[in-house]
């Protein structure tokens, strides 16, 4: 007696393959937008570290700030709020609005 081998047809494994290469090319866009989330909250955790880590060394010496420009027109220790960890700098990254002056 004879056995009939089963199997996949030529035609059933190019669907096969078909139908992957459109999942694929689907879930491709999505994928990049991910990575793209991913790496601004990336970003953004950076910025509140170095942020925190500023402060922090604001208060351990008695609130001077490194001046955000390193050349002769360097701004003072007492301009706090635009150095380049001030309020007016990083502040609206994190939501924080600066004090309105009056």
């Amino acid at each position: 007696m004879k056995r009939k081998l089963k199997g996949f047809t030529l035609v059933e494994l190019l669907v096969v393959i078909g139908i992957i290469a459109i999942l694929i090319a689907i879930l491709l866009p999505a994928l990049s937008r991910a990575k793209a989330q991913a790496n601004q909250v990336y970003c953004a955790s950076n910025l509140r570290q170095l942020y925190t880590a500023m402060q922090i060394y604001a208060v351990n010496n008695n609130q001077y700030v490194m001046p955000s420009k390193v050349s002769s027109g360097a701004t003072s220790g007492g301009d706090a709020q635009n150095m380049w960890c001030g309020l007016n700098v990083l502040g609206p990254v994190y939501g924080v609005k600066a004090a309105s002056k009056s």
